[in-house]
């Protein structure tokens, strides 16, 4: 898939590359059987917002004059589409062969047991027919279809059936949902005393459809799905009120163009044909599956043996030195602190918010909110904390993809109890990770900040894997007002010494450090860099990379997701590697080391090197002073370089994540 003699490998087809590591891990037969289904439906989800979000912006690209598209994104969009379209052809084969010839099997082996045509006995058919008419029914919505007749009440991605149909003067075609948005997507069949059988929404709905259409005959009955563009495309605006218009497009039922219709494989040609007209589908488009579409709902299928088939559950460490301290603002006042998330628990972050909340030294809290939780404890401590009259400053991101209606609800909470906010800045996002607290005990005005590589968010804390920093160190939080400042009243930054911050200097400080490493590798010094990121695809910076490695600094990367470096193009990258790291938690913490002569400097920071990252958002890094923090990150990045388990046959070294994140919670488990 990878042309490996170009330069630089496709932002789409390199995220493809990821998606289709977390498929291969769910063939790990070392892995639990009902991980490897997670996994499954890890990666069909992903697909899932893959086609709605990404392919959707490259239609649109497709439709503006593509000469000028061609030469300022470096390749043409649609070639990328049909490109898209071929590799997601093989993996498609491959998610289905795994699912049929490996963990279906592999369930029975179990006692378990998905339900495909066997014969049901009376007490099962009863208790099918039962369930359908009480619930099920009542979540059915059946439309006759036609070319003419625009389709209403669109649930985008959900599966749906389209039904031939024998009326008493002609053949009709008609749609049904399959309600798996509503209702659980499956159910439990009562015991045969041999297995645990569980049959899918999709099947019940077959047997009784004729109960929908009364006056009918069911000629054939098949599930597709339809994927569309909801990509919001908004990052460039630079006018209007940016709140209001995304509030008006999350209230739009159908939010653009057909990006992929998945459909039956045995689904006959002219029905397919009927349904590709009524819903203005291109061949381009199709997408041949099985018998069942959107599969992400595996992540719901019950293990009756739980825990058995499943990872062994880690419980959040403590941190025993903020542990042994009644308030977190004493024990940040002796020393920096670290937190692995979500190795070690969120919940010292939440006390930092509840405490700063009802201390009475505490005067101010600001905060950046990117991704807030839907019950967001963070939210109810800033409301609590303004009610009691101190001055809240809120910068929250109404911009954040698929997260936007949680973030609006909790900005209307805030406002509405005195929280002072500030919305997007139209054609900018914010997307550094920080809080600031103002505490005056006394004669003595001190501030504490919390940096961060993740959201403040308490329910990605637990299966994301970032690391936060609590300080008190003058030389940091003041130039934290200070970037809180420009966000506030729109100050330029003047002078910024020890954060680095995009729009302003990040850019220019990563390559000061990286042509650091090239003067000390050309003098014959060790030089070397350490780079972990989710996302790698600036140019500017992969080319300042390749310049390093061929002066002989050696280069590790840890990239997660999109790597448009080609860590296999001669003459380039012979001295980089770059590994990726899947598993349980997802990896998302940005952590960069730079050899500096055997002084190594640590930095964390909320930026992958993206375009967007880099040009089009806020977003801070931060260096790491105190010596036990820093030989911590570095034995903790040690952890991940040096795991066993390296796939050296894939384009992008993939580890065995088990492995890896098992030696970081062990160590963690030692050192906390």
């Amino acid at each position: 898939m990878i042309n490996h003699k170009k330069k630089y490998i496709n932002r789409e087809l390199s995220w493809l590359a990821f998606n289709y590591s977390i498929l291969k891990e769910a063939c790990r037969k070392n892995h639990p059987l009902y991980e490897r289904i997670k996994f499954l439906a890890i990666y069909s989800s992903n697909l899932d917002e893959f086609y709605r979000i990404k392919v959707g912006a490259l239609q649109k690209l497709k439709q503006v004059d593509k000469k000028n598209v061609k030469v300022h994104l470096g390749f043409s969009p649609k070639k990328t589409i049909k490109e898209i379209a071929k590799e997601c052809k093989v993996q498609n084969e491959e998610f289905n062969s795994i699912f049929e010839n490996e963990i279906l099997p592999e369930l029975k082996k179990n006692d378990i047991n998905l339900w495909q045509n066997e014969q049901l006995n009376d007490v099962q058919a009863n208790y099918l027919k039962s369930l359908f008419k009480t619930k099920i029914l009542s979540y059915l919505h059946p439309e006759f279809l036609s070319e003419k007749l625009p389709l209403k009440s669109l649930h985008l991605n959900n599966p749906f059936f389209i039904v031939r149909l024998k009326g008493p003067e002609r053949i009709e075609f008609a749609r049904i949902n399959i309600p798996s948005d509503k209702i659980k997507r499956f159910f439990s069949l009562p015991s045969n005393g041999k297995n645990d059988t569980f049959i899918f929404l999709d099947d019940i709905l077959r047997m009784h459809i004729r109960y929908v259409f009364p006056k009918h005959e069911v000629l054939d009955v098949h599930s597709y799905v339809i994927n569309h563009d909801e990509s919001i495309n908004i990052e460039d605006e630079y006018s209007g009120n940016l709140v209001e218009k995304i509030s008006d497009q999350l209230k739009s039922s159908i939010k653009g163009l057909p990006t992929r219709l998945t459909y039956d494989k045995e689904m006959p040609e002219d029905l397919l044909k009927a349904l590709m007209k009524i819903h203005g589908v291109k061949v381009a488009e199709l997408v041949e599956n099985s018998r069942y579409q959107n599969l992400f709902d595996l992540m719901t299928l019950t293990n009756p043996l739980k825990p058995k088939l499943e990872f062994e559950k880690w419980s959040p460490l403590c941190h025993n030195e903020l542990e042994s301290h009644d308030s977190i603002f004493d024990a940040i006042d002796k020393k920096d602190r670290l937190l692995h998330f979500p190795y070690q628990q969120f919940n010292y972050v939440l006390r930092f918010f509840n405490e700063a909340a009802i201390d009475p030294d505490v005067t101010e809290i600001w905060l950046t909110l990117y991704r807030i939780a839907k019950n967001s404890l963070i939210a109810n401590a800033l409301i609590n904390a303004a009610k009691r009259g101190k001055k809240i400053v809120v910068f929250i991101e109404v911009k954040a993809s698929t997260d936007e209606a949680h973030n609006l609800f909790w900005a209307k909470e805030m406002e509405n109890a005195g929280v002072k906010l500030i919305y997007s800045l139209p054609g900018l996002k914010v997307h550094a990770k920080m809080a600031l607290v103002r505490r005056n005990t006394g004669d003595i005005e001190k501030q504490y900040a919390y940096l961060g590589t993740g959201n403040f968010n308490e329910t990605t804390s637990k299966i994301y894997s970032d690391i936060g920093i609590f300080t008190s160190r003058e030389k940091l939080t003041k130039e934290v007002h200070t970037v809180f400042d420009f966000l506030y009243r729109k100050r330029p930054i003047e002078k910024l010494k020890y954060l680095f911050v995009s729009q302003y200097n990040l850019k220019n400080k990563l390559i000061r450090l990286i042509d650091k490493e090239i003067n000390n590798a050309k003098e014959g010094l060790e030089a070397e860099i350490i780079i972990k990121l989710n996302n790698l695809e600036d140019h500017d910076m992969i080319d300042k990379l390749y310049e390093a490695g061929q002066a002989g600094v050696k280069v590790h990367l840890v990239v997660r997701g999109i790597c448009c470096l080609n860590p296999q193009l001669n003459g380039h990258s012979e001295n980089i590697t770059v590994t990726r790291i899947l598993g349980r938690y997802l990896e998302h913490s940005r952590i960069l080391v730079f050899h500096q002569k055997g002084k190594k400097q640590v930095y964390l920071t909320s930026a992958d090197w993206m375009q967007r990252n880099l040009y089009k958002r806020i977003e801070i890094a931060f260096p790491v002073y105190d010596k036990k923090i820093k030989s911590n990150l570095l034995e903790y990045l040690d952890c991940q370089l040096q795991s066993n388990g390296v796939a050296s046959d894939a384009e992008i070294a993939t580890k065995k994540t088990e492995m890896v994140q098992k030696d970081i919670y062990d160590w963690l488990a030692l050192n906390s």
